[in-house]
């Protein structure tokens, strides 16, 4: 039997990857009406820190800002969290600096399946591709992406093939998702991505590993466990 505490707590416990995946999914399975109420009570609670992110929001929907990080693409200098940032506050009406978005996160794509296969082909599979930080905050900015209004369908459906693609790269790197000292009010003033106290861990432990396969059997018997990232049609009357 399907128990509400077990989801809260895998919620609380999550990165905002899992946390950001699950919240649309379960909006594609609302109704109507029922997305109404829930923009209007999430329309309130994002009051809260309007002041605090209004910086941030002007820098995300201003297509000079995208230029000036477009001259440097490169996983190791941080971009990733920069954009995690940006997509968080862009407007679903903003199509011009979609449009940069995209393209950088294409061109940050090439940039890590380069390095993958540069790995590969010098045999030093003992060192890792990037550290746990790095593919959390990837993992992050994909999944934003792949469900952002702001993208058109055919955008969405190549950055949910790169999420996907990026997933599968982290299991090849033996990289899971663990839990990590820290709480959900360790969050960053710039995007509340930072510092999560959650982080990607080679190795997981036997307990570890029990802790998530009953979480993943929790949500797919709730039929909540990886949905596609686009609204299926459904046909009233």
């Amino acid at each position: 039997m399907l128990c509400k505490e077990d989801i809260y707590s895998w919620f609380k416990d999550s990165v905002s990857s899992q946390r950001i995946d699950l919240l649309c999914s379960l909006l594609q399975l609302c109704l109507p009406l029922e997305l109404r109420f829930v923009g209007s009570c999430v329309e309130e609670q994002a009051r809260k820190d309007y002041c605090r992110l209004i910086e941030y929001e002007i820098k995300a929907n201003d297509v000079a800002e995208y230029e000036l990080l477009a001259v440097d693409v490169d996983v190791n200098g941080g971009i990733q969290k920069t954009l995690s940032v940006y997509v968080a506050l862009l407007r679903s009406s903003n199509t011009l600096c979609s449009l940069r978005v995209f393209d950088m996160l294409t061109q940050l794509w090439h940039c890590i399946r380069s390095t993958a296969t540069r790995r590969s082909a010098s045999h030093c599979h003992h060192e890792q591709l990037f550290d746990g930080q790095v593919f959390s905050d990837l993992l992050l900015l994909y999944t934003m992406a792949a469900y952002h209004p702001a993208f058109s369908f055919s955008q969405r459906i190549k950055l949910y093939h790169i999420l996907d693609d990026l997933r599968k790269l982290l299991h090849e790197c033996d990289f899971i998702l663990v839990w990590h000292s820290g709480s959900t009010s360790d969050r960053g003033s710039s995007g509340h991505f930072e510092g999560e106290g959650r982080v990607y861990l080679p190795e997981m432990s036997v307990c570890t590993a029990r802790h998530m396969n009953r979480c993943r059997a929790i949500l797919q018997m709730s039929g909540l466990y990886y949905f596609r990232p686009f609204p299926a049609v459904t046909t009233y009357g």
